[in-house]
C-alpha cells in the first residue's frame, strides 16, 4: 500500500468565495480511500500559494530532509493548491522527485514522464498567477487612486482613526491620541530633543514609542497632506488630503527644518535637577575645572544637593547656600522706569526702522519662493520626459522642497502684526521690572540663561563668596546705582559677589 501525504490550502481572499480546507481534505480522503492508498501525513495550509515559506510546508520539508518518514505522492487537489509560481513550481517538483514523491493533482492529473504535459503543468500554474497579478494591479491602481483624490486608504496613523465617508469612502478622522499628536508637534517647535518629547507626551499612557516618534514627526498627514509615491513615470507628490490635519501648516513647517537643520536639542547628558542651576558655571576655585553637582541623601532620607570638583580637590558648596546668595544677587536688580521706557521705545523704534528692510525683504523672498515652484514644476517634465533619472530628480526635489520650508518659515515669521507685536515688547520689558522675581519662578533652562547674561565668565566660589573675572556691564551700573550699595567704591558689590582685579 502506498504511503501519502494529502494538503489542503487556502487563502483568507479564497475562504470568502467558497474553498474550504474540509471540502478539499474530503475530497483528498476519498480519493485515496478509492486508490486503496495510505495516509501518513497530513498538510493544512491558509497561507498564499506565491511561494513554498510556508510553515506547515516547511515542516514537511523537513520530515522528509532528516529522513524521519518515507512517502510515495503528495495529493492535492488542483495545482494551484500546491503552487501559483511557475518557476518554484517546477523546482519543489524536481526537489520532491528526487526524494522518491510524486506531485499529483486529482482534479488535473497529468503525466509529467511526458514532456509535452510540462506545457499544460505551466498553464495551470500560470493562470492563476497571473490572475493574482492582475488584481495586484487594479488593487495598487485602486489605491493610488484613492490617494491622488486626497484618501488615506491603509490603516490609520496614530492620532486618526479609520472610517468612511457620506459616500462610503475611505476617510480618516482625529481620535483621543490626537492630543498627543499635537503635543509632540509644538514641543519639537519649541526645541525640545525627542527623549524629552516622549518623557512629556507619555505621561499617562504610551501612546508614541521611540521609534515611532521621528516618522510622526515627518509625516505630512498631521498637517492635512497625502503622500502619493513616486510610479514608473510619475514623480512623488504631496497633495490636500480630505481629512482634517492635526497641525497647521506652519507650525508642520517650522518642525521640518528644525530637523533638517539638526537644530533638535541633544538629550542632556546629565540630569537637570532645579537644586543646581549653577552646575557647569561655576568653576574650581583650585584646579580651574568646572564643578559638577549632584545629590546626597542623609540618613534621615533628606536629599542635600553641593556643587563639588570631581578631580580630587575636595571642593564643595552647599547648592542651598549659593542659590539662595544668587537668589539675593538677582533680587537687587531693579531696573529704573524711566530705563524700562527707554528701553521700550528704543526697541520699537529700531523694529519700525528695519521694517522697510523688511518689507524688501519679503517681496525677494516671495519672488523665490515663485521660482522655487516653477523649478519643480519643471523638474516634474524633465523626469517625465526621462531627461534627468530618479536618481537626480530626487536629489533636486529634495533640496528644492528645504528651501521652499525655509522661504515659507520666514515668511511666516514676518506676518506678525503692529498690535501684537508692541504686546510682544511691552510683556518682554515687563519681565525686567522684577528681575528676582522673574528669575525665582522660572524653569532651570530660562534660569541658566539669565546667569548666562549676568555672568560672561565662570563663576570661582572662595570662603563662601562668589566671584568673577567680568560681570554684565549694565548688571554692573544697575548694582552700584543701587541705593544700598552706595559708597562701595572698591568694585565690592555684594557681601557675596566679588570683582577680581582683572574688572576695570
Amino acid at each position: 500500500m502506498e504511503k501519502v501525504v494529502i494538503m489542503a490550502r487556502v487563502s483568507s481572499d479564497e475562504q470568502a468565495k467558497g474553498y474550504s480546507l474540509d471540502v478539499q481534505n474530503e475530497a483528498l480522503v476519498n480519493y485515496c480511500a478509492k486508490h486503496n492508498m495510505e495516509i501518513a501525513h497530513v498538510i493544512r495550509e491558509d497561507h498564499s500559494a506565491k511561494s513554498f515559506n510556508r510553515p506547515a510546508f516547511k515542516e514537511f520539508l523537513q520530515l522528509i530532509k532528516k529522513k524521519k518518514k518515507s512517502y510515495d505522492k503528495l495529493l492535492f487537489t488542483t495545482w494551484d493548491r500546491f503552487s501559483r509560481n511557475a518557476t518554484e513550481a517546477f523546482a519543489m517538483i524536481a526537489k520532491l522527485k528526487e526524494k522518491g514523491i510524486e506531485c499529483i493533482a486529482i482534479e488535473q492529473p497529468i503525466d509529467l514522464s511526458i514532456p509535452e504535459n510540462k506545457l499544460i503543468l505551466s498553464v495551470y500554474i500560470t493562470l492563476p498567477e497571473i490572475d493574482n497579478d492582475r488584481r495586484s494591479i487594479k488593487v495598487k491602481g485602486g489605491m493610488r487612486g484613492a490617494l491622488k483624490a486626497g484618501r488615506w486608504n491603509r490603516k490609520a496613523p496614530i492620532g486618526y482613526t479609520n472610517s468612511r465617508d457620506e459616500q462610503n469612502k475611505p476617510l480618516i478622522v482625529p481620535n483621543k491620541d490626537a492630543k498627543v499628536i499635537m503635543q509632540a508637534f509644538t514641543l519639537a517647535s519649541q526645541g525640545f530633543s525627542q527623549a524629552e518629547i516622549l518623557k512629556k507626551v507619555n505621561k499617562r499612557k504610551r501612546t508614541i514609542s521611540k521609534s515611532n516618534l521621528p516618522l510622526i514627526l515627518r509625516n505630512p498627514v498631521y498637517a492635512g497632506k497625502i503622500v502619493v509615491p513616486e510610479f514608473e513615470n510619475e514623480p512623488e507628490k504631496i497633495i490636500e488630503g480630505l481629512h482634517k490635519g492635526l497641525v497647521s501648516e506652519k507650525l508642520f513647517n517650522k518642525v521640518q527644518l528644525i530637523l533638517n537643520k539638526k537644530t533638535v536639542k541633544l538629550q542632556s547628558k546629565f540630569k537637570e535637577w532645579d537644586e543646581l542651576p549653577l552646575r557647569g558655571m561655576v568653576e574650581c576655585s583650585k584646579c580651574g575645572r568646572t564643578l559638577t553637582g549632584s545629590g546626597s541623601r542623609s540618613r534621615n532620607g533628606n536629599r542635600y544637593f553641593y556643587y563639588h570638583c570631581d578631580k580630587g580637590c575636595n571642593e564643595r558648596h552647599s547648592a542651598l547656600e549659593v542659590n539662595e546668595k544668587i537668589e539675593k544677587l538677582t533680587s537687587m536688580i531693579q531696573f529704573p522706569v524711566e530705563m524700562l521706557n527707554v528701553l521700550y521705545k528704543s526697541i520699537k523704534l529700531k523694529i519700525e526702522e528695519e521694517r522697510g528692510t523688511k518689507i524688501l525683504d519679503k517681496k525677494e523672498l516671495s519672488e523665490r519662493l515663485t521660482i522655487l515652484i516653477e523649478q519643480e514644476d519643471n523638474l516634474d517634465e524633465l523626469f517625465l520626459s526621462r531627461k534627468i533619472d530618479s536618481e537626480k530628480f530626487n536629489r533636486l526635489s529634495e533640496r528644492i522642497k528645504n528651501e521652499k520650508v525655509e522661504i515659507q518659515d520666514q515668511l511666516s515669521n514676518m506676518e506678525v502684526d503692529n498690535s501684537s507685536l508692541d504686546k510682544m515688547i511691552k510683556s518682554a520689558v515687563r519681565t525686567l521690572q522684577n528681575f528676582g522675581n522673574t528669575y525665582k519662578l522660572a524653569g532651570i533652562k530660562e534660569k541658566r540663561r539669565m546667569l548666562g547674561s549676568m555672568f560672561p565668565e565662570k563663576i570661582q566660589i572662595f570662603k563662601g563668596k562668589a566671584r568673577t573675572a567680568r560681570l554684565n556691564s549694565v548688571i554692573q551700573l544697575i548694582l552700584l546705582k543701587n541705593n544700598e550699595l552706595q559708597g562701595q567704591k572698591k568694585g565690592q558689590i555684594d557681601d557675596f559677589i566679588n570683582l577680581s582685579s582683572l574688572v576695570p
